[in-house]
């Protein structure tokens, strides 16, 4: 081979290869391509407690003109206001188009902000919003806003949308205030404080509860098993899912956390929609007898420890907890019978002496029908025997229990059966039972005296 036809080779390699080179260049997958536009995808609106990551990671999307995603774009995440951090400032589109990235709220209560800005377009940019609180959420803040009351009123909920007004009405659902009158003839007023849409309540209401806010907490069962918060305008919304359709009875901690029972034991429920669980020793498999009654629960106003009854064992437990801190073993309070096990329907604790009061209504599988009193030293003793109200159906059909906050002295639950509110005067030891009162223009039923009785949910409002 020549020289000259030897140097052409070699020319014509180098300019082969610096083709091809050129073209890998132009075809470079890490080379983006020109997008358009950029939009919020998802994360805008949180809210969580100064100092810790908002739940959800700050999501945009990257689009060219047609509305297609543009993957490879650059994405620069910044911090504009409320002095957050952000796990990194700069992502790159996936092939959805996607990037994002994860704030931490600023250390002071306030609005927190994020731009998002394309690198290729800095006049293409979207800005997140966050509320840093001094709380998890806003149900935990402890000042109180009265939004149901006036204080002290006994409330009743409609557990099976069954309860009707005056006769000829039709039948209505959801929260009753119920007025005690001493004078003359034990008697209530009873009146709508609430009434719900069908929709709402339309299979099982099972359980109430006042939050530290305010807040009205109910359980219900619908398409799914969950706990929303009701206000006064009717509005409601999602707070919480339960993992078990038997959890019915929840109750509003000092702490300001929401407790609840299921056949599986205790747990507590969070606004970030998390039920949370405690240690194996209150967890059980919910089969047989290794299991709990979920008709009754109850958290310490005092000192936060949760009570609880368990089937294995036919005993009522105590959980030592500091707000979700479990602080001790999971104790043995005292031995309950196997109808009063069962039977339970209500538990409250005093928030002046920790006594644990426990209605038992064993109806239709067993008699048991009484209120018991459980010291927190364990000494169980009968307060109630309804039975001494008579036979059969004059001993009524009692369900759910409360207790006037704040060192009251009377303790109410509902005999269904038989249209009446019934007080128990601990400090003088008697049951008055009152009925609706008649003389009232605007006359309205406690219960619709079904003969196996109705489930309804008591509380008092604080």
């Amino acid at each position: 081979m020549s020289t000259k036809t030897g140097r052409l080779h070699l020319l014509l390699g180098v300019a082969a290869v610096a083709l091809v080179a050129f073209t890998a260049a132009c075809e470079d997958p890490e080379d983006p391509p020109v997008a358009t536009g950029i939009s919020i995808f998802s994360g805008d609106g949180q809210f969580s407690k100064k100092g810790t990551p908002v739940s959800l990671p700050l999501t945009v999307v990257v689009r060219f003109d047609d509305g297609s995603a543009s993957p490879r774009m650059d994405v620069r995440f910044e911090v504009t206001s409320g002095g957050g951090t952000l796990s990194r400032t700069l992502d790159r589109s996936d092939d959805s188009g996607i990037a994002d990235t994860r704030l931490t709220l600023g250390p002071t209560a306030g609005a927190n902000t994020v731009r998002a800005t394309l690198e290729s377009d800095p006049s293409a940019f979207v800005e997140f919003t966050a509320s840093a609180g001094d709380f998890f959420c806003p149900e935990e803040d402890p000042s109180f806003t009265r939004k149901f009351g006036p204080r002290g009123k006994v409330v009743v909920l409609t557990r099976f949308s069954s309860l009707y007004f005056e006769p000829g009405t039709g039948r209505q659902t959801g929260l009753l205030g119920v007025t005690p009158i001493f004078t003359g003839s034990p008697r209530v007023g009873v009146e709508p404080m609430v009434s719900l849409p069908d929709d709402f309540f339309l299979n099982v209401p099972k359980d109430c509860a006042i939050g530290r806010t305010g807040d009205l907490f109910i359980a219900w069962k619908s398409i799914a098993d969950e706990v929303s918060i009701l206000e006064p305008d009717l509005s409601y919304r999602h707070f919480a899912t339960l993992e078990d359709e038997t959890a019915s009875e929840v109750s509003m901690s000092p702490g300001a956390i929401l407790m609840g029972v299921d056949r599986y034991g205790p747990f507590a429920l969070g606004c970030r929609d998390t039920l949370s669980r405690f240690p194996a020793d209150a967890l059980f498999t919910g089969i047989g007898l290794d299991m709990c009654n979920s008709d009754a629960m109850a958290v310490d106003p005092a000192n936060q420890d949760l009570y609880f009854i368990y089937m294995g064992d036919n005993t009522l437990k105590r959980l030592p907890l500091d707000s979700l801190v479990v602080e001790g073993a999971l104790q043995t309070v005292t031995q309950l019978t196997s109808e009063e096990a069962a039977g339970a329907r209500g538990m409250v604790v005093n928030d002046d002496d920790s006594h644990v009061f426990i209605l038992v209504d064993a109806t239709p599988t067993g008699t048991t029908k009484v209120i018991l009193r459980v010291t927190p030293g364990g000494t169980k003793t009968t307060l109630y025997d309804f039975s001494t109200r008579g036979a059969g159906d004059a001993a009524g059909r009692q369900n759910d229990l409360a207790l006037e906050p704040q060192g009251g002295g009377l303790l109410y639950t509902v005999d269904t059966l038989n249209d009446m509110l019934l007080v128990y005067d601990l400090t003088q030891n008697t049951l008055i039972e009152m009925p609706p009162d008649t003389t009232l223009t605007d006359r309205y039923a406690i219960s619709e005296q079904l003969s196996q009785g109705e489930r309804v949910g008591i509380m008092v409002l604080p």
